[in-house]
């Protein structure tokens, strides 16, 4: 008997920026600013810490099979971020700033077990 469960996520993500900034004379100041973000947080469905996948046998159950028993989980996450962005000034004196950011948090993994008090035989 085989208890199994798999997951496979993948994430691609994509943040851009451009900008520029020109002054209208030379004794003027220009200032731009361009701020990207690519943000990820993947979590259980609960919203608890625990595994994205689970394979078990529950506590207190009762599980007869004639052969080996197998309680098996996979997970894999794949996550692909990318941030980048243009800057660019002229005349005078022209500041362009530009941030671009990646965050990502990922609570996943697998989990197998056999649950308290459970009879496998």
């Amino acid at each position: 008997m085989t208890v199994s469960a798999s997951s496979d996520y993948e994430k691609f993500g994509v943040a851009g920026t451009i900008s520029g900034a020109a002054a209208a004379s030379q004794d003027s100041l220009a200032v731009a600013a361009a701020p990207g973000f690519d943000l990820t947080f993947v979590e259980s469905r609960d919203g608890r810490r625990k595994p994205l996948v689970e394979a078990y046998i529950g506590d207190e159950a009762l599980v007869s099979a004639t052969g080996d028993v197998i309680v098996e989980s996979d997970s894999e996450e794949t996550v692909t971020s990318i941030a980048a962005g243009i800057t660019g000034g002229a005349a005078g004196l022209a500041i362009a700033v530009e941030v671009n950011a990646a965050a990502l948090q990922v609570w996943g993994g697998a989990s197998s077990y056999i649950g308290d008090n459970a009879t496998v035989a």
